[in-house]
């Protein structure tokens, strides 16, 4: 089942983005966050299948499982929930991106809105008072780390947003090695999902919630030829999976089987 974007869509596109536009030129907030300078405000444009200039390119299918350090990743993670919350989701521009996609931000979730990433249950008034308090010390802890980014990643991936102006608007300038490896894998995962199931099955699965519901979705934004084939090399493993070719039983990676060819013409 093949659903078509209209032309009245694509206008309201063009029109948002032209907003867009004119609100990052004349509100543009600064990047916190970064050890470099700021960058000066990039255009947003209109997602599109033409060249991939915009993708950010650089970070995708560049990290490896075994190079993967967690500890430093989640420095840069932090450092792109922070940002979110405590900027980019207060911009007109980003704002107009979440309502035209139909995600909510967290400042705008109630009765439990997230405005920042320092938000404290603990001062809230029914806990506010002169003796001390017998609460877990878990609610001293930042109500920040409560905010997965991942729905909104997912939400810019199937509506063709993921540029990298986009997702540096969202997460700031270290988005790609806070949530790079991320945005790589809910890209795959998109492409599994398309192949997985009917497009009803496939929008159903991007709906957090019934308010929430996607407007559209447009094919994976500019996949390069090596994106495609690590796909498929994932996707290959799965159905190894549920074969239970796994283990002692696996079939050899792909670059086994190069290694091998190679063998045997020597």
């Amino acid at each position: 089942m093949q659903v078509a974007l209209d032309d009245s869509h694509l206008t309201t596109h063009s029109v948002l983005v032209k907003s867009a536009d004119h609100i990052n030129a004349t509100h543009h907030i600064p990047m916190a966050f970064s050890s470099h300078e700021n960058p000066s405000p990039a255009p947003l444009r209109r997602p599109s299948q033409g060249p991939p200039t915009e993708q950010g390119q650089d970070h995708m299918m560049t990290h490896t499982e075994s190079s993967f350090d967690p500890h430093e990743w989640y420095h840069h993670f932090q450092n792109c929930r922070r940002y979110f919350l405590d900027h980019s989701q207060h911009s007109s521009c980003l704002q107009a991106v979440a309502a035209y996609v139909n995600i909510l931000l967290p400042y705008q979730r109630h009765p439990n809105p997230i405005s920042s990433y320092s938000s404290n249950p603990s001062t809230t008034p029914h806990l506010a008072s002169n003796t001390p308090s017998t609460a877990s010390p878990r609610l001293n802890e930042s109500q920040g780390e409560s905010v997965s980014l991942v729905p909104y990643i997912r939400r810019l991936v199937v509506t063709g947003f993921d540029t990298q102006t986009m997702l540096q608007t969202f997460f700031g300038d270290d988005w790609v090695k806070g949530i790079g490896q991320i945005h790589e894998s809910e890209r795959r995962n998109y492409l599994f999902a398309s192949k997985s199931g009917s497009w009803l099955e496939v929008k159903a699965s991007y709906e957090p919630s019934p308010n929430e519901t996607i407007p559209y979705m447009m094919p994976i934004r500019n996949p390069m030829e090596n994106e495609i084939r690590a796909a498929e090399e994932k996707w290959s493993e799965w159905l190894a999976m549920q074969d239970w070719m796994v283990g002692p039983r696996a079939p050899p990676s792909e670059a086994m089987r190069s290694h091998l060819e190679m063998d045997s013409m020597e």
